[in-house]
């Protein structure tokens, strides 16, 4: 309901208000790669949980990539830019992450919380890269993205954290100090 209420609302939900907009828009634009994947009260068969998408989306409009697209001036953000990003980060993720793409978090930590929030810290650092040619393209994405392929341990085998901190593929757990862990890691890669 919150993406659609336009009453006044308590500080905290109507901080949440418009990153649950543009994850409805995620979850329902034809040519999202999230589109129908997002678990939520009118999508329930969606794998990736909710509030991940949306600390993602907050870690991003606050003080990543998105937050490009704000004007806090007037309270507008370009939705539409918002989402050419996201839809552009997470096409080049489907593509080059097919096997963990799409599968409940139990059997992919790419659509767990770690893996989602991470990889969002992730888009945020390639897009920086690539500031100096405009707006992030999928290519651009997906040119960050190809080296992980190998390093990344979505659905099976071990990640190696570095000395003493191999851990079983889904061993990574949806806590700040795992998805910090995951994060560097995917960024040092």
């Amino acid at each position: 309901l919150l993406p659609s209420t336009e009453m006044k609302l308590p500080t905290l939900l109507q901080r949440r208000r418009f990153p649950a907009q543009l994850l409805e828009r995620l979850n329902s634009d034809d040519g999202s790669p999230l589109r129908g994947k997002i678990r939520t009260p009118t999508t329930p068969t969606g794998v990736a949980q909710d509030n991940s998408i949306l600390k993602m989306l907050e870690n991003s409009l606050s003080d990543g990539v998105l937050y490009r697209y704000r004007d806090s001036s007037n309270g507008q953000n370009d939705s539409e830019a918002m989402l050419q990003v996201l839809k552009a980060f997470w096409g080049a993720a489907a593509a080059t992450f097919p096997g963990a793409w799409g599968l409940p978090p139990a059997r992919s930590r790419l659509m767990h919380g770690a893996g989602i929030i991470s990889m969002g810290f992730l888009m945020d650092a390639i897009s920086d890269r690539h500031r100096a040619a405009g707006m992030p393209t999928e290519v651009h994405f997906r040119t960050d993205l190809e080296p992980l392929r190998e390093v990344c341990r979505w659905t099976e085998g071990y990640w190696d954290f570095g000395p003493g901190a191999q851990r079983k593929w889904n061993e990574v757990q949806n806590t700040p100090k795992d998805i910090q862990m995951l994060a560097n890691y995917l960024m040092v890669q």
